[in-house]
């Protein structure tokens, strides 16, 4: 249990240095390119360092092509499961805010099991 609670903490902070980064890089593109592609490159800047930063920090495991498609696969179920999470909470007419924070935790749930038990399991 220590274990996953050290690993689950080194994600948080993984992530809480991720988000700074693709943040970072929009603010930066938004007034040189439009702002959706530069919402987009910040995105990238962040799923990319994610990968890179989580194979190393919070999971000491070798990258590889694999391991790679598997982070990108558990993005976008993290994804789909925060927009459902999402809808389903405007649809019982919860606080916006209160729904975004809910449904951004769900994100982070998700992603942090699928890339524990799937993408970085030791035996890929």
């Amino acid at each position: 249990m220590e274990k996953i609670v050290s690993k689950a903490g080194r994600f948080t902070g993984v992530g809480l240095l991720n988000s700074l980064i693709g943040f970072s890089v929009i603010i930066v593109l938004q007034k040189q390119i439009n702002p959706v592609l530069a919402n987009l490159a910040g995105y990238m800047a962040g799923i990319i360092s994610g990968y890179l930063l989580h194979s190393k920090y919070t999971f000491s495991s070798k990258r590889s092509a694999k391991t790679a498609l598997m982070f990108m696969a558990s993005v976008l179920i993290s994804y789909l499961g925060n927009c459902i999470v999402l809808i389903v909470l405007i649809q019982v007419n919860l606080n916006l805010l209160i729904a975004q924070l809910i449904a951004i935790a769900a994100y982070t749930i998700i992603n942090f099991t699928f890339n524990n038990m799937v993408t970085f399991k030791s035996d890929l």
